[in-house]
């Protein structure tokens, strides 16, 4: 049974080295392609009902990179973050590159049910 290498993090500099290792494994991994990851921010410290603190679709090479290009642009209001990847479809559903409120998020999942609605009839 092989050991398993621990990675340290506790100065700048190990934190930047292991940020780069993430960055260049999805760079592979998606030959350079970038992918459309909805990221969801919380705060865990603040009161129940008021721990969203925003979402927003953004392009990235993986959910890493997806962070990071948040962190760029402003987007990032800090806290946990959750991602996931999602298909070119919901682009024309959410703006993109904007971090959105809870309020803002439940007006268009309502006029996208209304589409839905309206379509089936």
């Amino acid at each position: 049974m092989s050991k398993r290498k621990r990675i340290r993090l506790d100065t700048p500099e190990s934190i930047e080295r292991r940020k780069d290792e993430l960055l260049e494994r999805e760079l592979r991994a998606s030959n350079g392609q970038k992918q459309w990851v909805w990221l969801s921010f919380c705060d865990t410290r603040l009161p129940p009902g008021s721990q969203f603190l925003g979402g927003c679709l953004v392009q990235g090479c993986g959910f890493f990179d997806a962070v990071m290009e948040s962190h760029r642009l402003g987007l990032n209001p800090g806290g946990e973050v959750q991602g996931t990847e999602l298909g070119p479809d919901h682009v024309g559903t959410y703006p993109t590159y904007r971090l959105l409120s809870r309020a803002e998020i439940d007006a268009l999942e309502a006029a996208k049910a209304e589409q839905v609605e309206v379509l089936e009839s």
